[in-house]
């Protein structure tokens, strides 16, 4: 309970029937702010600039904000990046000073758009191919929100370790002691997502039971290294990561990637900020952004740097698995705003 007093007391009410404990934690990167710059003037001659905030990786942003500007000649892309936790922190600082910045906003946290949805400030959008998106459960069905990343969290290890025997997440149970290393749910937003997703598996007393034998066990809940680097390293035999992160060390290391069964994708949404926004040439300019982001040529970029992608017109390179063939467990992003409290309460009492 304590931790959860000072994260509402330090973000002076930032989601405050939330209860979001992990948005305490640092951010993964130090911040950044970055122009992608526009080649040539509009139509009108003036040119726009769009702000966006976001919390995916430096490298991810920079590539996707070159691509739009290069296809977009008269549009500038202003980027704050960030942990989630930061860039959130930095919204509901400009909201109580009278003004939010961002005119996008991705980061990967479903429930914080439907709080975010729930307070009126964002502005309905349908993108490409909506209607599938929504089919996948990875979009606000009234267009509030829609993916802009997908997040899958996978077990790994290396390669000439032995098979764990894991086919779902409660069979984590069956690697001993202190062999595992799991990011912590209250640090990261993915992690959270799936500490809820055991939840609506199961229901909330045999998920209480599953993450206490883990504890239990030695398991160790840590940051991101302690489910790929540690297990790299040989400090643990198996790990917990995402597998976009796994996908970019099996480059270069031997290792073996499982996706349990099923797994939640967890959608890092964007959205558009509409509060307190009135001019209409930065808001079509916004939408066009959006639309590119879900693009075709776009999305094949997130899948050559390792991505999943909800569209089914991309190429996946040789080895990797597509998310067809992944058995996705869906998050309701309502759902989940709704218990999160329940849930963070109760990992601050027991764990």
């Amino acid at each position: 309970m304590k931790t959860k007093q000072v994260v509402l007391a330090v973000l002076l009410g930032f989601v405050i029937a939330a209860g979001i404990r992990w948005l305490r934690g640092p951010a993964d990167t130090a911040p950044e702010e970055t122009q992608a710059a526009a080649e040539a003037p509009t139509a009108s001659g003036q040119s726009i600039e769009i702000t966006l905030y976001t919390s995916a990786p430096a490298e991810i942003g920079k590539i996707m904000n070159d691509a739009f500007t290069k296809a977009n000649p008269g549009i500038s892309v202003n980027m704050y990046r960030s942990g989630t936790g930061s860039v959130m922190a930095r919204v509901f600082a400009e909201a109580r000073s009278g003004q939010i910045v961002p005119d996008v906003l991705h980061v990967a946290d479903p429930a914080v758009f439907e709080d975010l949805k729930q307070r009126g400030w964002l502005q309905p959008h349908e993108p490409p191919q909506f209607k599938r998106l929504v089919e996948l459960g990875v979009a606000d069905p009234e267009g509030h929100y829609f993916v802009g990343r997908l997040l899958v969290p996978v077990l790994v290890w290396r390669a000439e370790t032995a098979d764990p025997g894991v086919e779902t997440w409660f069979d984590l149970t069956k690697i001993a002691n202190d062999d595992l290393g799991v990011p912590d749910p209250m640090r990261y937003g993915t992690m959270l997502n799936l500490f809820f997703f055991t939840h609506e598996q199961v229901g909330d007393k045999a998920a209480q039971d599953f993450w206490l034998s883990l504890s239990n066990s030695g398991v160790r809940f840590g940051d991101w290294a302690v489910g790929l680097t540690g297990t790299i390293t040989g400090e643990r035999k198996y790990g917990v990561t995402l597998d976009d992160q796994a996908e970019r060390l099996r480059q270069r290391e031997s290792i073996e990637i499982l996706y349990p069964n099923p797994t939640p994708v967890v959608n890092a949404p964007m959205g558009l900020i509409g509060k307190g926004k009135n001019d209409a040439a930065k808001l079509a300019a916004s939408r066009k952004f959006i639309d590119f982001w879900l693009g075709k040529e776009a999305q094949q970029i997130l899948v050559d740097n390792h991505l999943l992608s909800p569209r089914d017109d991309v190429t996946y390179p040789e080895g990797r698995t597509p998310l067809s063939e992944i058995n996705l467990g869906k998050i309701n992003a309502a759902e989940m705003f709704e218990k999160r409290e329940a849930l963070v309460e109760w990992w601050d009492d027991n764990m």
